[in-house]
């Protein structure tokens, strides 16, 4: 049971992770009004006036492409905006997760065990996956709120996944006196590998049956954009839970992984 809840869990959360990071490309170059993240750009400065002189930790961050460009009438191209605000929403979202892998994972795992930290974090997660369908397409503060909470709230059960596999390795061992270290990870490898390849297949099935064309020189129908905010928040959304759903199922709570640790530990030593 412990293999298969950990199997189904990394499955769908890597459906999910692929999902999502395909479906923003399009949510953001789609959805995202340029006008709006030009602006929101501009108050973080990460905008630069056309010919200016920049000083040194702006040619820093133009030598990484995030600095946009406003023209002499103000305005700062669409691609550019969308190219660089996603940018920064994604290095946003990576800084504040490994932020709280660093702060968060351990902490909240000693306190009340994996099991119950994935279980809430991934629900979370879940929740504030959901919750990208609701702002509007100028709402930019919001959504890099969602985002960098999303961050947060996922960021302690980037390594607890990789420890959980190898409690269910002590447990099969607990249970049928066998160790099987490499099926587990084997298998969870096989699930997070098709979980990618789903995942992005799945984002390229919701677009094309929503009509997505693939044309970034014409504006998109209103159902194709219902598509790609689905894409982007509901669907992923429903993955993640499916994985909370799995986690019940997980019978290694922290008071099963202190006994299994002794009772292990007991038998090598005998």
């Amino acid at each position: 049971v412990s293999w298969r809840s950990m199997f189904i869990l990394t499955l769908f959360v890597f459906i999910t992770l692929a999902m999502w990071g395909s479906a923003m490309c399009y949510y953001f170059q789609n959805y995202v009004d340029p006008q709006s993240l030009g602006l929101f750009l501009d108050k973080l400065g990460l905008v630069k006036e056309e010919g200016a002189v920049l000083g040194s930790g702006m040619q820093v961050l133009d030598s990484f492409s995030l600095l946009a460009t406003k023209s002499a009438d103000g305005t700062i191209a669409p691609n550019e905006a969308y190219s660089i605000g996603l940018s920064v929403f994604n290095m946003m979202g990576a800084l504040i997760q490994l932020a709280g892998v660093m702060l968060l994972s351990e902490f909240l795992a000693n306190r009340y065990g994996k099991k119950v930290t994935f279980i809430v974090c991934l629900a979370l997660t879940a929740l504030l996956t959901a919750a990208f369908f609701i702002p509007a397409s100028d709402d930019i503060e919001l959504i890099f709120i969602l985002g960098a909470l999303k961050s947060l709230a996922y960021a302690p059960t980037v390594p607890l996944l990789w420890a959980m596999i190898a409690d269910v390795a002590d447990h099969m061992e607990y249970v049928s006196h066998r160790r099987a270290t490499g099926l587990c990870f084997s298998g969870v490898v096989f699930a997070l590998k098709a979980g990618l390849g789903v995942g992005g297949a799945i984002a390229g099935v919701i677009l094309s049956t929503f009509g997505y064309i693939n044309d970034s020189t014409i504006v998109q129908s209103a159902d194709s954009i219902l598509g790609i905010r689905l894409a982007s928040s509901i669907v992923p959304g429903i993955c993640f839970a499916i994985g909370v759903v799995a986690l019940f199922f997980y019978p290694i709570s922290k008071k099963l992984n202190e006994k299994m640790a002794a009772e292990l530990q007991a038998r090598r030593e005998q």
